[in-house]
């Protein structure tokens, strides 16, 4: 008789996964990693690129000359792109984690009180849910 190969739980899980998840998933790690590390890999610094003197001479500190080769290019005010970018996706993935753990406790709560009161309150609390699942995310 055969002998069966025991698995375990994260093998059957990798094994279960789709291209498509692979790929997204990497590319969400590629991002997480970039915000990390923002600091070494922008060539220009969050306090050079943004200034509170947006009307600064062209070479001063996080602007460019001119002519210079920039990986990405830079702004019509000689800001450097790819900067912006790195320290623009850091603050873009600090509000979506932040609205996400928010959304995920609020959640949870309203979820535990209209499972503990039962009756009236957790029909209101129900329909009040239903009512905001309803909306399309883009209206809200």
């Amino acid at each position: 008789m055969p002998e069966t190969e025991l698995r375990s739980p994260l093998r059957e899980l990798l094994s279960e996964l789709t291209p498509t998840v692979i790929i997204c998933s990497l590319i969400l790690l590629g991002f997480i990693v970039v915000v990390i590390f923002a600091p070494l890999i922008a060539p220009y610094g969050e306090g050079e690129i943004l200034t509170n003197d947006s009307f600064a001479l062209q070479g001063s500190e996080g602007k460019v000359q001119p002519g210079s080769t920039l990986l990405l290019g830079s702004d019509f005010l000689g800001r450097d792109i790819l900067s912006r970018l790195i320290y623009g996706a850091r603050v873009t993935l600090s509000v979506a984690l932040a609205i996400s753990l928010l959304a995920f406790l609020l959640g949870s709560t309203i979820g535990f009180v209209a499972a503990t009161i039962r009756g009236t309150g957790d029909a209101i609390l129900s329909r009040i849910v239903d009512a905001l699942i309803s909306f399309p995310s883009i209206m809200i």
